[in-house]
């Protein structure tokens, strides 16, 4: 079997085993500021084993905005496996002259990188399950950043709603051990800032590459500047859960000044630290894994 056929493979194994494995509830918005939709499952050997198959996907850059997996654009495999260690180790391993403490530089570099990527996992997932994106069928998911310090959207996807029209989910992922409340408050600033207009450019110039992906029917109802009309606005918090008390349905007047729906995702975690390292060692493990494909 060839070595692209392996590793496409390995990665359509992957998203099955997450499809299958993961459980939703949902909380409705009701009379209050925002609903929520918590996914849960992320935590088990083998979702861990399956979620790091896919986070070294997003590092080889062969997960296109449709989410399909581009395996013909693994030309040399010896190259490309050079290449994907390189580009995984910028992840999971400290850079010698970071300047930083070892906690720091997790919560700040690796950390935030692994959430933004889960999460782009689970907008993946959400165009098989339409249930863990409740306002429409995902249809496109933007690509992911390359380092966690671009600036920027986390994670954004298009999707359509049962009466056919399109709108943007925009997602601010942020990954705070031990305060899941100031992680809804700075991903506010960020969507009161999308609403505000000040990341026009980059959407703009973000839906009109979807449109390459899409099909026609679904083309002809994409304008340039259509999250102006329907958005969905997904803060997406990733905490320690024990110990910690959130109410995550309750009223938050942080939402107010926002005029789109907002749906909480949270990611609570039991043992943050422990789930975070061993998603980066076993995705060390899994491009090992890849290179043996060669």
């Amino acid at each position: 079997m060839a070595f692209s056929e392996l590793f496409e493979n390995s990665v359509t194994d992957a998203l099955t085993l997450l499809t299958e494995c993961l459980t939703v509830q949902a909380t409705p918005a009701g009379d209050s500021t925002h609903s929520v939709v918590e996914v849960t499952g992320w935590q088990s050997a083998d979702a861990v084993s399956a979620l790091a198959m896919y986070l070294v996907a997003l590092r080889a850059s062969v997960i296109d905005q449709a989410g399909e997996i581009c395996s013909e654009l693994i030309d040399e495999p010896r190259n490309f496996v050079g290449d994907l260690l390189h580009s995984v180790n910028e992840i999971i391993e400290q850079s010698a002259n970071s300047g930083e403490s070892l906690a720091d530089w997790k919560s700040k570099w690796r950390n935030p990188w692994i959430a933004e990527g889960i999460w782009h996992c689970c907008m993946r997932i959400a165009m098989e399950r339409s249930e863990l994106h409740a306002h429409g069928t995902v249809i496109a998911i933007d690509l992911p950043h390359i380092s966690p310090k671009d600036h920027g959207l986390d994670v954004t996807a298009l999707y359509v709603r049962e009466d056919g029209e399109l709108g943007l989910s925009v997602v601010e992922t942020k990954a705070y051990r031990n305060d899941p409340n100031k992680a809804i408050s700075d991903a506010v600033n960020m969507l009161k800032a999308i609403e505000a207009g000040e990341h026009d450019t980059r959407l703009r110039q973000m839906v009109t590459s979807f449109r390459s992906i899409i099909g026609e029917p679904h083309k002809q109802k994409l304008s340039s500047s259509l999250w102006k009309n329907e958005r969905t606005l997904i803060p997406n918090p990733h905490y320690e859960a024990n110990g910690a008390n959130v109410q995550w349905p309750r009223r938050r007047r942080v939402f107010t000044d926002l005029s789109a729906p907002v749906v909480i995702m949270p990611h609570g975690v039991d043992g943050f630290d422990t789930f975070f390292d061993n998603v980066a060692i076993e995705m060390g493990r899994k491009t090992l894994e890849v290179a043996t494909y060669v």
